[in-house]
């Protein structure tokens, strides 16, 4: 576990949150906190495989329901993919906010 403040490797485990999740505390900063991913992200794994998923032809709408992800965030992550075709497929998705 590394310490999300300081990126120390000098943590202990600190109890648990109201919810019941891990906390930790730095023994180098002495700063408490809970190693989680938020789970509305989307990892590295699920980007890539959005990516190809969309290069292969399928729609925004057909990606999103092949992640169990919402429309809004697959459209999002496709218009700010580095790799996103230049053939004006992204340009008629409606906006997100």
């Amino acid at each position: 576990m590394q310490c999300r403040f300081c990126q120390s490797s000098k943590t202990k485990k600190y109890g648990h949150t109201p919810k019941g999740m891990q906390r930790h505390r730095c023994n180098d900063c002495g700063k408490a906190f809970v190693e989680v991913m938020d789970p509305r992200r989307m990892t590295p794994a699920e980007h890539a495989h959005a990516q190809r998923l969309f290069e292969e032809g399928l729609s925004g709408r057909a990606v999103a329901r092949a992640l169990s992800r919402g429309v809004s965030t697959i459209w999002v992550f496709l218009k700010k993919s580095e790799n996103a075709p230049d053939n004006g497929s992204l340009k008629s998705l409606p906006a997100c906010g």
